[in-house]
């Protein structure tokens, strides 16, 4: 935070509480300090005592007048944790609005499967590098939709199959939403094109996240 060069121009900050979190079971804490929670963010300062999170449920403009003469705890343990926690304030402010479908269903299914995924030891998913969604019609009143899966590099057949089959699972529950799905594409990085890329909205999966 400053308050001379272009901060000069912003007098206000948004700040949001933190909470303890001392229950939190190390899955729970894991979760946190990863980013899997959207509205909430373990810190891992450390001269803080105790597990702590900023709650981003809740956010109010203070005058930076208030803070610059106060001293500030550090909330993250490294300057790498502090760049990872921005990314993920920008990724929250700048998502997307989407049908609920997207979120309560897609993203849910994939964190799921994720999930059970590491249980078994397969890894499908650890090539990943964001899912996509190629939407045809209103984002909040699709037509139709399908996924991009976008790889570090070409995926194994049976780990393109997973993907494929994923897709094809939300057919019956999209058509009850008035949406056909598409076939789903898998696409190393490298051969993602800028047309596609502009074309797709990412769906934010928090399983996905390292």
């Amino acid at each position: 935070m400053c308050a001379k060069g272009p901060g000069a121009r912003q007098p206000f900050v948004q700040v949001s509480p933190v909470v303890q979190v001392e229950g939190a079971t190390t899955d729970q804490w894991n979760e946190l300090v990863n980013g899997h929670i959207v509205d909430r963010y373990g810190l891992t300062g450390k001269k803080l005592r105790s597990k702590w999170a900023v709650d981003l449920r809740v956010s109010f403009p203070v005058s930076k007048a208030a803070l610059l003469t106060s001293e500030p705890i550090r909330g993250f343990a490294t300057p790498e944790e502090t760049v990872e926690f921005g990314a993920h304030l920008a990724q929250r402010a700048g998502r997307p609005a989407l049908h609920d479908f997207f979120l309560d269903v897609v993203r849910a299914d994939i964190d799921a499967a994720i999930s059970a995924s590491t249980k078994t030891g397969t890894g499908w998913w650890s090539k990943v590098e964001e899912v996509r969604l190629n939407i045809r019609g209103d984002e909040l009143a699709p037509k139709s939709f399908g996924l991009v899966v976008v790889t570090s590099s070409v995926l194994l057949p049976e780990e393109h199959d997973r993907w494929i089959q994923l897709g094809s699972s939300f057919k019956k529950r999209a058509k009850g939403c008035g949406m056909n799905v598409a076939t789903t594409v898998v696409l190393p990085i490298d051969e993602m094109s800028a047309r596609v890329y502009r074309d797709t909205v990412e769906l934010s999966v928090p399983k996905l996240r390292r």
